[in-house]
C-alpha cells in the first residue's frame, strides 16, 4: 500500500520502504531553532520534521507529511502552541522560517 506513505522527496513509498528509512533516518529535522528570551533563556521551541506519512486527514488534496510544531519552553499549562503540516520539503523549510519569524518578532505570540 503507497497511498499513506511518502519518502523526502514526497514520492509514494511502500510501508516496509517507510519503516526502514524511518528507522535508518534518526535525525528526520527539516529545522529546528530554540527562541531565546531577553535574559537568554529559552521562549520557545520550533521543530519541523519528515512525518512520511499522510497527515492530511481530508483537509487537502495533497498528502501532507511534513510538520511544524511550536512548544513553550516556559512553564505553561499549554506546551504546544502550534502546528503546521505541509507537502513539500520546500514548502516546510518556508513555512519553519514563517514561525520563526513570527515567535522571533513577537515573544508573547500564542495562538
Amino acid at each position: 500500500m503507497t497511498d499513506h506513505f511518502y519518502g523526502f522527496d514526497s514520492e509514494p513509498i511502500d510501508f516496509d520502504t517507510w519503516a526502514q528509512v524511518y528507522e535508518e533516518k534518526r535525525d528526520r529535522h527539516v529545522a529546528l531553532d530554540k527562541i531565546l528570551g531577553p535574559d537568554g533563556q529559552p521562549l520557545f521551541l520550533i521543530s519541523t520534521v519528515w512525518r512520511g506519512m499522510d497527515q492530511s486527514l481530508g483537509e487537502d488534496p495533497r498528502p501532507l507529511i511534513f510538520e511544524s510544531m511550536v512548544f513553550a519552553a516556559v512553564d505553561s499549562d499549554r506546551k504546544d502552541l502550534e502546528q503546521w503540516r505541509y507537502a513539500t520539503w520546500d514548502e516546510a523549510v518556508q513555512g519553519h522560517n514563517e514561525l520563526l519569524r513570527k515567535y522571533t518578532s513577537d515573544p508573547d505570540t500564542e495562538s
